[in-house]
């Protein structure tokens, strides 16, 4: 049966009592004077030795302090003021907690006794010092309490259906008992105002802390680590998971037995009324943060995940025949499985840290639910206690992967990591198939390395040649003959490019200079003319990669310095690819040995958008990949090949020729 009485609940759970009868002696004036009358003196006890932790404590403050360098048995045990007052004390986990109570600025001791031994503990309580007005503190804590509540429901869809109706009743109840303390806190008045304020601000880091630390978890977003277009990285997801986890249930470990201090039983009995209505509503927002922590556990626990066998699935698109030279994307597999129980031994040692610090969340967790008066229903999964585990079949992310090991000297190979995907090109000069072996590595920081050896063969293709003996190359796309001509290694086309497309011809000149688009046109826009010397193009033209048919392409600035250099020089290849006729005088050094055949096409001015040389006198080429050139050109006068270079941008609009030349 589910219990939310407001005040009773609190009265009957937290540790604290102090003696607010004046007639015991005890004064708390508004200018935090210490008027304490001297009690009889109690004998003195051992001096608890708590090296340079800070001792100076706020009034409401929940203290926990460590004690591991004695040893105490864990329990509640009841605690004597140097002015008489009687408090609870709560051991637990090496640590001593308790709530300091309504006392005014001055030093205190603290004794208690555990088997027979008498303890003191020295503290001092720090000046009364609001830095807020009581309602700001109240307006704050509705914005973080609303927002625990809303992070927590987010949750929900992503449980199993037991524990989303287990997770959504508690979920309820919380938000009665905390809408029972917002109540409460309406009726105080501006003296308990003033108390449940002291609570908070006395409380305020060590709430916050846990706060942040559960808000950082959720903002972790894990969701976002799963590639979207490429291979995910399992491994480092599940290590990133697993540090974000532990991350924040160390500080809500070391926080619960500061909220059992809290709500250990006396707590207040009789005492400041504003103070419990402020830990009520502590409570009311720290509780779902908490339940956060377990709910993400279940929602992201299953993807932390451990390498459960060294065998690696290996398969290649080629099916272990690899072409010289050409990419292959290696695919390779392993098999994962979930955390549970045999996971207490891990060798992995950021599945230990998990293992450990969630057994100390479930332990601790434990002891402050039994103290609540609020039932909470929902049960995370405790890893170590899980009975088995679920397998699962993944790609290996690119990041853990590598070849070595090749059996075959004449064989080399080149990796490429892109989304997560591997790629592997292995080469050879040899024009025989090669047979070979060699091992892909797999090195896992976070779990283990491992190699797996592969056979396999290289295949070699016959190398394709220039122009393999042809003269002529008919454009499939409007049927146009084109001459060719091998020139070294390469295959030119023998004449300009005469080809229009989903291009548009632009006669108009003032059009013309202020394209940005493709374009084509004729010299002096006569068709005539584009029968001998084929089509003039601007540069936006030649970027769309559409002018050459396929198999061919507008060269590139360094397949035109191939040519260059096969023809001995920029000094000579210009009289090397000139047509002996066709041209206006005196057309020197023209001998067209390399039967490239160039005629005097003239060109379009991009400025201007006219022709201000005539057909006779020139030619230009358009080239593609400047480094920095973006044309060669041969004139009548000289037998140079002459190189265009520059800002490009500034050139684009002109109107040049265009050869094509073979792919290779």
């Amino acid at each position: 049966m589910k219990k939310f009485f407001l005040f009773n609940s609190i009265l009957c759970l937290m540790v604290f009592s102090c003696n607010l009868d004046t007639e015991e002696g005890q004064l708390i004036d508004q200018n935090g004077n210490n008027d304490a009358i001297t009690e009889e003196e109690s004998p003195q006890g051992e001096l608890l030795n708590v090296g340079n932790q800070n001792m100076r404590f706020s009034i409401f403050e929940v203290v926990s302090i460590d004690i591991s360098g004695e040893q105490f048995s864990e329990g509640i045990e009841e605690g004597t003021l140097s002015d008489g007052s009687k408090l609870d004390l709560f051991l637990s986990q090496g640590n001593l907690s308790f709530v300091v109570p309504k006392l005014n600025q001055g030093k205190y001791t603290l004794q208690f006794s555990q088997s027979s031994r008498l303890f003191d503990l020295e503290f001092e309580v720090k000046p009364h010092d609001l830095k807020e007005d009581p309602k700001t503190y109240l307006q704050r804590m509705e914005v973080v309490s609303k927002a625990s509540f809303d992070a927590l429901e987010s949750n929900i869809t992503f449980l199993s259906k037991e524990d989303q109706t287990k997770l959504a009743q508690d979920i309820q109840s919380l938000k009665m008992f905390s809408e029972e303390q917002w109540a409460k806190a309406a009726l105080l008045t501006e003296e308990e105002l003033v108390d449940l304020a002291f609570f908070v601000e006395a409380n305020r880091e060590w709430i916050e802390e846990l706060n942040n630390a559960v808000n950082e978890l959720i903002a972790s977003n894990f969701n976002s680590r799963l590639e979207s277009n490429g291979v995910s990285n399992y491994e480092q997801r599940a290590y990133e998971i697993s540090k974000a986890f532990v991350k924040s249930i160390i500080i809500v470990v070391g926080k619960i037995p500061t909220i059992l201090a809290s709500t250990g039983t006396g707590f207040l009995a009789g005492g400041p009324l504003g103070a419990a209505v402020g830990l009520g509503i502590s409570l009311g927002y720290l509780l779902p943060d908490i339940l956060n922590v377990f709910s993400t556990l279940d929602r992201f626990g299953d993807e932390i995940l451990v390498v459960k066998d060294s065998e690696l699935g290996v398969s290649f698109k080629a099916d272990y025949v690899f072409e010289n030279d050409e990419s292959n994307e290696l695919i390779l597999n392993r098999e994962y499985r979930t955390l549970y129980a045999g996971d207490k031994n891990s060798t992995y040692p950021f599945i230990q840290e998990l293992i450990s610090n969630t057994d100390q969340l479930f332990e601790s967790w434990n002891k402050l639910k039994s103290k609540l008066m609020v039932e909470i229903g929902y049960e995370s999964r405790n890893f170590s206690e899980l009975p088995s585990f679920t397998n699962k079949n993944l790609r290996v992310h690119s990041d853990h992967l590598s070849v070595s090991g090749i059996s075959n000297a004449k064989v080399s190979s080149s990796e490429k990591k892109e989304a997560g995907k591997f790629f592997i090109t292995f080469s050879t000069t040899e024009k025989e198939p090669q047979d070979f072996e060699f091992s892909i590595v797999y090195n896992n920081q976070f779990f283990d390395k491992t190699e797996k050896k592969v056979s396999a063969k290289l295949e070699v293709e016959e190398e394709i040649v220039g122009c393999e003996g042809a003269e002529i190359f008919i454009d499939p796309r409007d049927g146009t003959v084109y001459n060719i001509i091998e020139i070294g290694s390469q295959c030119w086309f023998a004449e300009n490019l005469n080809f229009s497309g989903d291009i548009p011809e632009v006669q108009d000149g003032d059009a013309w200079r202020g394209l940005s688009t493709p374009a084509w046109c004729h010299y002096e826009n006569d068709a005539s003319n584009g029968v001998i010397y084929g089509k003039l193009y601007n540069y936006f033209a030649v970027e769309s990669g559409d002018l050459c048919p396929e198999g061919w392409h507008v060269p590139t600035d360094q397949e035109w310095g191939i040519l260059t250099d096969y023809l001995g020089g920029r000094s000579i290849a210009g009289g090397k690819m000139k047509s002996v006729s066709g041209w206006e005088e005196p057309n020197r050094e023209a001998t067209n040995e390399s039967g490239f055949t160039a005629l005097p096409a003239s060109s379009r001015n991009g400025v201007w958008g006219n022709f201000p040389v005539p057909i006779g006198f020139g030619t230009t080429w358009w080239a593609t990949n400047p480094s920095p050139n973006w044309g060669r050109g041969v004139n009548s006068d000289f037998g140079d090949l002459y190189l265009y270079f520059g800002d490009l941008s500034n050139f684009k609009r002109n109107g040049f020729s265009c050869r094509c030349i073979k792919d290779q």
